[in-house]
């Protein structure tokens, strides 16, 4: 039997990869079944196995946040949501514990941070509806420019819990939940993240999935760890996918040097680009150009 999650609302909301979107939704009502599934989206999207509704367009992450901080609330009506990105899904209906629903957000531990503000990560989080109302007021002003899990989680985790008695959850119940930019140490509930995606997606899919991402996520450091990830589990065809498709967006120096500063040595960054370099020049290259030009030829027709 499905775990069954009455309270909660599965939600995306997603203008720039709306399949992508649909994709961690679909995936993560195979493991459970929700009170509502939404889709918040400007796309033109139909699917019976959730709820679509019209937004309009979110064309930065700075539109994300304040969308989040500030408008979320009006589209969710049970007490909990689980909002989730492209990039993360559950995996581990198994992991869930019933004291998740004893706070109001609840997202993967950050790993940048050094102070008990670490909790957490917004792409895969849990939020009661209460803080989602608390955020949308008049009492908490956006900040133009800041991410909404860091506006809710730091700038006014203090206020929000001292004020209105919200809760947040603990690193360890948080560890339990999902992760993000640290080894999980058992199986979690779920997961975020762009450089944590070759453990959940087959390979096909990763290369089908790649080629539907915009310029902003391509050369960002997490795709460029992916890249990094899958030469050094060899596996090459993949990983030179990936790179080509980095590689139109950055120049060759560029890509040359984000792989040394994510493998961490100069020997292995120019090792890796230069592999990778040579199987593009040979038959998988000529693919690779093909596919492109399939694509290109696609979204002008």
């Amino acid at each position: 039997m499905k775990l069954q999650l009455r309270d909660v609302t599965l939600c995306a909301a997603d203008c720039r990869a709306p399949a992508l979107a649909a994709r961690a939704l679909r995936l993560s009502l195979q493991a459970c079944t929700f009170g509502d599934a939404l889709l918040l989206t400007d796309a033109a999207w139909a699917d019976p196995a959730f709820r679509t509704v019209r937004i309009n367009p979110l064309a930065s992450m700075d539109d994300y946040s304040r969308f989040v901080f500030k408008e979320l609330a009006a589209h969710i009506h049970t007490p909990y949501v689980l909002l989730v990105q492209w990039d993360g899904h559950v995996i581990e209906p198994a992991a869930w514990r019933e004291d998740f629903l004893a706070y109001d957000y609840i997202g993967a531990r950050w790993t940048q941070f050094r102070d008990h503000l670490t909790v957490g990560n917004g792409g895969f989080s849990l939020r009661s509806r209460r803080l989602l109302q608390a955020t949308a007021g008049e009492g908490f002003a956006w900040v133009p420019g800041a991410a909404e899990d860091v506006l809710v989680c730091r700038t006014y985790r203090p206020r929000l819990s001292a004020e209105l008695g919200l809760r947040f959850a603990p690193e360890a119940v948080a560890r339990a939940f999902s992760y993000e930019t640290e080894e999980p140490l058992a199986p979690t509930f779920g997961f975020h993240g762009v450089l944590n995606l070759w453990r959940h997606v087959d390979d096909a899919d990763m290369i089908d999935m790649a080629a539907q991402l915009d310029a902003g996520t391509l050369i960002s450091w997490q795709f460029v760890v992916l890249v990094a990830r899958y030469a050094a589990m060899r596996k090459f065809s993949v990983a030179a996918h990936l790179h080509a498709l980095l590689a139109r967006h950055l120049a060759p120096p560029q890509v040359r040097q984000c792989l040394i500063e994510q493998l961490g040595s100069r020997q292995a960054g120019v090792a890796c680009h230069e592999a990778l370099l040579a199987l593009q020049a040979g038959p998988l290259g000529a693919a690779l150009d093909e596919a492109a030009a399939t694509t290109c030829g696609s979204s002008q027709g």
